[in-house]
């Protein structure tokens, strides 16, 4: 029975890598706090900062975050509760920037803790990581503005709201894109390269 209950957990985790993989991820982060914090601060934390980086770069950013922490055991420590984050938006982000915006809201520590934060390769398996806790019960998940990349169902219908959302985001991608190009625009992304 346990190996069956592994193996569904296994076949869970690899179906949500499938549905996710097709989103083109930037950056993979870990995100932790120099104190501690509750499961709800740490979610105000972290959509705080998704609301500021947004403000940064005029759109919205996706996002898949994994939640983890684990209890100490038979004397070992624990790891509190930090985030494991994959993103992307309409133009590049900076990693800096980023590891830059989050230790100004979650605290600085020594050694580079507080954000790592790595341009995303799909074969080092950060989805999965990110996604490793998803059936624990420490561990949770959330996802944000994913329908701007994914294919929607060719049954469901968009309504007015839908369309305008993601005509604005292609038209952001336009943009991003013709900044980038030789002879664009000669003004940076406030993100850029």
């Amino acid at each position: 029975m346990t190996k069956l209950r592994i193996a569904a957990r296994y076949a869970n985790l690899e179906a949500y890598e499938a549905w996710l993989k097709n989103v083109p991820w930037q950056l993979f982060c870990t995100f932790t706090f120099a104190w501690r914090v509750s499961d709800p601060q740490a979610q105000r934390v972290f959509r705080e900062f998704t609301n500021r980086l947004e403000k940064l770069i005029r759109g919205p950013i996706v996002f898949v975050r994994g939640d983890e922490k684990r209890f100490s055991g038979c004397g070992m420590p624990g790891a509190p509760r930090h985030f494991h984050a994959l993103l992307a938006a309409h133009q590049k982000l900076n990693p800096q920037v980023v590891a830059d915006l989050w230790m100004d809201m979650a605290g600085r520590r020594e050694n580079g803790a507080g954000a790592n934060v790595r341009i995303y390769d799909p074969n080092l398996g950060g989805l999965a990581y990110t996604l490793k806790f998803i059936n624990e019960p420490d561990g949770d998940w959330a996802l944000g503005n994913l329908d701007l990349f994914l294919l929607r169902s060719p049954t469901k219908e968009m309504n007015r709201r839908e369309r305008r959302r993601l005509a604005r985001h292609s038209s952001r991608v336009n943009s991003a894109l013709s900044k980038e190009r030789p002879g664009g625009h000669s003004e940076e992304p406030k993100l850029g390269k």
